[in-house]
């Protein structure tokens, strides 16, 4: 029996309607991010407020389809700051540059040696080199990309989860977020140079009494260093500064 993967990379562009609908919520948030979300948004947080708009999306290129044979699970995507995107395919193992429906190049190779990856499901663009970060749960170790798909550094680091599902860039030399599936809070800070590593205390002491698969997400990259933490089962998201001092909390 022949299994068939298809895989679809799509880019489309964004419009946002007039009408709006807002709604109270339990938890208030300080404002303190509003600033760093830009009113395009689908979604933008407040003082316990979220508004929602209706959006439109017209389709600029696509990628892949029934017959084709390069992509087989793309999960991650991030817009490649010299224009495109970046397509991480676990099926593969690899990493793609697509742009105006065209492969630009694509990197990665099944191992354990230099420039070699096992298991990678943590991506992001980074805004320092205009290439991609990778983190490796298998390997324990963190990948940097150019723009043109070379390796430029790969350094290891120190999580004894056994998987890392997503990554943050922060650019201006901050370094990046990762988050991974522990018993503890899960999320570390590493370094620019991937040189020094450290755990992120929970922003608020309820976070700690949790279990894990309570306090498990997505971290994200927002602007001017800023990180955001959304919670997978818990309908929460946080933002926090660089130094992980929590600057707003909505639900």
């Amino acid at each position: 029996m022949r299994l068939k993967y298809i895989g679809v990379v799509f880019l489309a562009v964004l419009a946002c309607s007039e009408g709006t609908e807002s709604r109270s919520l339990g938890y208030g948030g300080s404002g303190a991010l509003d600033a760093a979300v830009s009113d395009e948004q689908p979604l933008v947080a407040g003082p316990g407020e979220r508004t929602t708009r209706e959006v439109v999306y017209d389709t600029l290129w696509t990628y892949g389809g029934p017959d084709d044979t390069l992509l087989a699970a793309p999960i991650r995507m991030a817009a490649a700051p010299m224009g495109g995107v970046y397509v991480l395919d676990a099926g593969m193992t690899k990493v793609y540059h697509f742009a105006d429906g065209r492969l630009v190049w694509s990197w990665g190779t099944v191992g354990q040696g230099p420039g070699e990856i096992l298991s990678v499901r943590a991506m992001d663009a980074d805004p320092e080199t205009g290439g991609v970060v990778l983190v490796d749960s298998r390997n324990r170790r963190m990948i940097l990309l150019s723009s043109d798909g070379s390796l430029l550094r790969e350094t290891p680091i120190e999580a004894s989860s056994p998987l890392i599902p997503t990554v943050a860039a922060l650019g201006g030399g901050l370094g990046y977020v990762i988050s991974t599936y522990t018993v503890a809070f899960p999320l570390m800070h590493v370094g620019k140079n991937g040189d020094s590593s450290r755990s992120i205390p929970a922003p608020w002491d309820g976070l700690v009494s949790k279990n894990a698969i309570q306090v498990m997400g997505s971290v994200f990259a927002i602007s001017g260093g800023r990180w955001g933490y959304a919670l997978t089962t818990g309908d929460r998201w946080f933002g926090a500064t660089p130094l992980s001092r929590t600057v707003g909390f909505w639900g």
